[in-house]
């Protein structure tokens, strides 16, 4: 495993797998006999697949080693680098850099590991009216007392039939059989009858043991304080944190049982909930001075919206945040004091990471970084436009003698979204009209050289929730222009533009001035649209302001990209709940959506809930209340002194690199 961070605004998430479970042989069997039947229906064993090392590169064997320093150009600089409050790509990397997690997936197999946490217990709840005891389903029976825990072997002792872990009793098996609504409570001491209606809330328990010893980066020991204190954080609504709290919103309590225990219970279950627990963002308690607000929320989240470390970030991870040079670098330097370096994972090198600075440098002219990309003043560029991958000097073979060229897909959407609270998108026969005037298979082959594929909806398109029997809408002006008709947008008064009840249909398009192609494309939409009789005014703002104007609602239509997944949840863009403060900017409502994506949310099934979403994906389609446009293939330039380089489907580990000097 690698330790690994996601650098896009929605997480990766896949389905929870688990390393070890502590079970006695007859669970051990139900396990074997579920994981056999569901190799006969559609799993994601077609995702999963060997990475390979270097692939873009020329072969060696080279061995991993430390040192050096890599410099990275970056297009964009980011508002800010909080774990809470940021939700843009520009901080995501640096932040996976320099935070942890209580657990952490492997980008290859998605396997959950232990990480801050060196193991978690998932429990189940049968409740009967108000009264519940806790255990494990395993689908046919529950046993009563401790839960799933998932932890490496060696911190595991099974004693008959009670759970240690370190010599510390979790609990003991009991049994319950299910038969019809008569539930046979069988403990040790005799048969316990119960004839009503019961509940079960699976995986609503999941208690996380945390690792003594590990320190933030201020030598403060981190423990389970910290834990919830970052979970209130997030839940005070007066943090600028809308974007996160939709995803904890059903948990009912976060409790320490000791300072390095932290339970976490869900008053429903959650499909993600170990994803979402095990990767909460993580802030140092010690550094905000909690005591003096005295419960006072609205102080604190103005001291903490506000605080100085949303600039100069303190976590526990691989990086420690050195110097924020504005408009210029941002430098990391390597934890040498880094706690998974002493530690012998088996899933970990200790030498890791092995490089030992990393400076993020601002550049956002891609002629200039072309050329500190090939004079050696940067190693590496994430930013590389279709333009400039077919430039004939980046063909050319001494330039592809010293820097290797990567592609490799990358899991998000570009679309154009409508401010549904304005009045000339509130019609869908309007939107689906604006969604056939925009020539997509062009901008793809003249703007992004074909570098990518036209989306029908918000699922990545290797994802089993993505309904790949939708077609997308073809340009057909003539068809726009008969829905906008029908709609009752008409060009009364001669003039060229549209109207209805005396409103013009002119609006603004809104892009940022982070890709040059934003423009382009802006330019050739405008042409379409108003050939059909709709003006368009286009805005271009530095990407610094953008999205804050965006999520604020400033805006007629906006041309954005969402980062996705696997197996994600999609709430937070489209549920009706999401529409203030939340990513659900453009105001879409939509009871059938709403009620999806809250069953969906309940549905630990994987074919049902993919079988929901594919259902969604088909209603936005519909109602089209974004033109979705591309998925894109990453295209990346680095130095080939860089080995041990591996493309994940959510990008590449930067902690896996290392320089070849020979």
């Amino acid at each position: 495993m690698k330790k690994y961070k996601f650098i896009n605004l929605v997480f990766l998430f896949i389905f929870s797998c688990t390393f070890y479970k502590g079970t006695d042989l007859k669970d051990k069997s139900i396990e074997l006999k579920v994981k056999k039947e569901e190799k006969n229906v559609d799993t994601l064993d077609n995702i999963i697949k060997k990475v390979k090392v270097d692939e873009f590169n020329y072969p060696k064997n080279s061995k991993s080693k430390e040192g050096g320093k890599l410099r990275i150009r970056t297009k964009a600089e980011p508002r800010m680098l909080s774990p809470i409050l940021s939700n843009e790509s520009p901080a995501g990397a640096i932040i996976g850099l320099v935070s942890d997690s209580l657990i952490t997936r492997d980008p290859e197999t998605f396997e959950w590991l232990p990480w801050l946490a060196y193991a978690w217990e998932r429990k189940d709840k049968l409740c009967i009216g108000n009264s519940c005891i806790e255990g494990y389903y395993d689908g046919n029976n529950f046993y009563q007392g401790r839960g799933v825990i998932t932890t490496l072997p060696e911190y595991v002792k099974i004693i008959g039939a009670d759970y240690y872990i370190f010599n510390k009793k979790i609990g003991s098996s009991f049994k319950i059989k299910k038969n019809g609504y008569t539930i046979d409570l069988i403990p040790n001491n005799g048969v316990l009858k119960l004839s009503k209606n019961y509940k079960l809330l699976k995986s609503s328990v999941y208690i996380f043991y945390i690792r003594e010893g590990i320190t933030w980066h201020d030598f403060h020991p981190f423990d389970g304080r910290d834990v919830v204190f970052s979970y209130n954080v997030i839940m005070n609504p007066y943090v600028d944190a809308a974007h996160l709290r939709n995803y904890y919103i059903d948990i009912e309590k976060v409790t320490l049982i000791d300072n390095y225990t932290v339970r976490f219970d869900y008053r429903k279950p959650y499909f993600l909930s170990l994803s979402f627990c095990g990767g909460i963002p993580l802030v140092p308690r010690h550094r905000y001075r909690i005591e003096s607000f005295k419960g006072d929320q609205r102080s604190f989240a103005e001291f903490f919206n506000t605080h100085p470390d949303n600039w100069k970030p303190l976590g526990t991870g691989p990086y420690i945040f050195d110097v924020w040079e504005k408009g210029k670098f941002i430098k990391l330097v390597k934890n040498k004091n880094y706690f998974a370096r002493k530690l012998n994972l088996p899933y970990f090198d200790p030498r890791r990471p092995y490089i030992d600075i990393i400076e993020y440098r601002l550049i956002t002219n891609d002629n200039v970084a072309l050329k500190e990309l090939v004079s050696g003043n940067i190693e590496a560029d994430f930013e590389i436009t279709p333009e400039v991958w077919f430039d004939s000097r980046t063909n050319s073979d001494s330039f592809k003698q010293n820097i290797v060229r990567a592609k490799y897909i990358t899991p998000l959407y570009a679309y154009i979204g409508w401010n549904l609270k304005r009045l000339f998108f509130q019609d869908p026969k309007v939107r689906v009209a604006l969604t056939y005037l925009v020539p997509r298979r062009k901008i793809l082959e003249e703007i992004h050289k074909g570098l990518g594929d036209i989306v029908t909806g918000p699922f990545f398109v290797d994802s089993p929730m993505c309904d790949r029997s939708i077609e997308p809408y073809e340009y057909n002006p003539i068809e726009a222009r008969r829905l906008l008709k029908e709609a009752g947008w008409v060009d009364h008064d001669g003039d060229g533009i549209r109207d209805k009840d005396g409103v013009k249909f002119e609006f603004e398009y809104l892009v940022h001035n982070g890709r040059d192609y934003h423009k382009k494309i802006a330019d050739i939409i405008k042409e379409s649209f108003e050939e059909a009789g709709i003006k368009v005014n286009i805005r271009v703002i530095d990407w610094t302001v953008f999205a804050k104007t965006v999520s604020e609602g400033n805006f007629d239509a906006v041309r954005f990209a969402w980062g996705t997944g696997i197996d994600t949840d999609p709430y937070q863009v489209w549920h009706s709940s999401q529409i203030n403060g939340g990513s659900n900017f453009i105001g879409f409502s939509n009871p059938e959506v709403d009620r999806i994506l809250e069953e969906a949310r309940e549905e630990f099934d994987q074919i049902k809930r993919w079988q929901m979403y594919r259902r969604l994906h088909r209603i936005l389609h519909e109602l089209q209340p974004y033109t979705f446009l591309f998925s894109f293939h990453s295209l990346v330039f680095y130095n080939r002194k860089i080995r041990g380089v591996k493309f994940y489907i959510g990008g590449p580990s930067i902690t896996e690199w290392y320089f070849d000097e020979n």
